[in-house]
């Protein structure tokens, strides 16, 4: 609505898409220019719960003034009539300020987009084609947004190009931790026009198989590689191969296989330190800094992850991802998701995590806070 509460507006009903964290609905028939607030409720067997909170700020519909443009094209020639009667949306997705800007077309065989009034940062490419119109991302619908999104960090005047398939992707990447000098993989599968509902690795170097890998879009799976003679993990080289058959909702199945691209290895961030004296820092609420891995990756651009979580127990207590390589020190809680808003001093251990524009991983040594 137009007003703080909510109201003098109009509502709309989408089907939920079973996630606990919520989800994309695109929301039709708004004006540009026209500052927006939002709240939702459930709707179950036709009794309505009550009502969210109402948006802490209004939302201003269209571009603002300023800012950088991302232009490109997003390729669907591949589709063909699949796409016929639907609408596409092309968009960035800000995860720290949980910003979105994003366009909309008819989609055809080259797509190209724009969009204005970008701030500086780093965000989630994505593409989707609406293929039932419900206005949110479900079964059937074509996108790059399940695990395979492209990352792009927009400074000045950029360019993008996107490329959709109906058919469903499997990728791989590696996950090394220097704590413990641990090599994983990383299983991410996606769906096409089809739902992904299970995945078994058959085949693969340094591996136990079969192994059902309890992956599934939004959920990665991990393959734990075998111990050599002297109980280290197996390293994984690049170009090595894995065979998966990947079950579907409608009961079909499909083989297939994806390949390493890139070990980062022990190339981790180093010097971990806190500061409570830097601009904004307290010792409840540190500033956390780190130095650039030795080697920069290949794959660009790359981004840096940072894990908090106490010493003795479990859980994570914050996780603040896809910071832009030149970024090298974030205060607690830059992203407001952190447990709680304070820490206590001596009962933390975090660590920092640099990632390639492949999903390959490096974790550093842990630290104590």
């Amino acid at each position: 609505g137009t007003n703080a509460d909510a109201t003098g507006g109009s509502s709309a009903i989408f089907p939920a898409t079973g996630t606990v964290n919520g989800g994309f609905a695109l929301v039709k028939g708004l004006t540009d220019g026209n500052a927006l607030y939002f709240k939702i409720n459930a709707l179950v067997g036709g009794i309505e719960s009550a009502t969210s909170a109402v948006t802490s700020s209004p939302v201003t519909i269209g571009a603002v003034a300023g800012g950088n443009t991302v232009s490109g094209t997003v390729d669907t020639s591949g589709l063909g009539e699949v796409t016929t009667g639907t609408r596409m949306i092309v968009g960035l997705y800000n995860q720290t300020t949980r910003a979105t800007y994003f366009s909309t077309d008819t989609p055809a065989a080259s797509v190209n987009y724009s969009i204005t009034g970008v701030p500086t940062g780093t965000y989630y490419n994505f593409a989707i084609i609406d293929m039932n119109g419900n206005g949110v991302v479900d079964t059937g619908d074509i996108s790059n947004i399940k695990d395979g999104t492209a990352v792009t960090v927009v400074a000045g005047t950029n360019t993008a190009n996107l490329k959709l398939s109906s058919a469903p992707t499997l990728s791989i990447a590696t996950y090394y931790r220097a704590h413990g000098t641990i090599y994983n993989l990383i299983v991410k599968p996606s769906d096409g026009a089809k739902r992904v509902v299970g995945v078994t690795l058959y085949a693969g170097h340094n591996v136990a198989v079969p192994r059902d890998m309890a992956a599934s879009p939004g959920n990665d799976g991990f393959i734990y590689l075998q111990t050599n003679a002297v109980g280290n993990a197996a390293t994984p080289q690049v170009g090595d191969a894995y065979g998966f058959k990947v079950f579907f909702s409608d009961g079909t199945s499909k083989l297939m296989s994806s390949s390493v691209t890139g070990v980062l290895g022990a190339n981790v961030p180093t010097g971990l330190a806190t500061s409570q004296t830097a601009a904004g820092a307290t010792v409840a609420a540190p500033q956390f800094s780190w130095a650039a891995p030795a080697v920069t990756p290949t794959a660009l651009p790359y981004v840096y992850n940072l894990g908090l979580q106490p010493t003795i127990g479990s859980g994570t207590t914050w996780w603040m991802e896809n910071m832009p390589s030149s970024q090298l020190s974030v205060l607690y809680n830059a992203n407001a998701n952190a447990s709680g808003a304070a820490l206590n001093k001596d009962a933390n251990t975090w660590f920092v995590q640099v990632k390639d524009a492949n999903g390959n991983i490096a974790q550093s040594l842990n630290a104590r806070y």
